[in-house]
């Protein structure tokens, strides 16, 4: 369980970032 919640918000930050990466590149 604690392994999967982990995973899980690996996860989550790495779609962040591609987010603010996408950002990014839309507004330069």
């Amino acid at each position: 369980l604690k392994d999967m919640t982990l995973l899980a918000h690996e996860n989550i930050q790495a779609a962040q970032l591609r987010l603010d990466a996408v950002r990014f590149v839309i507004t330069s």
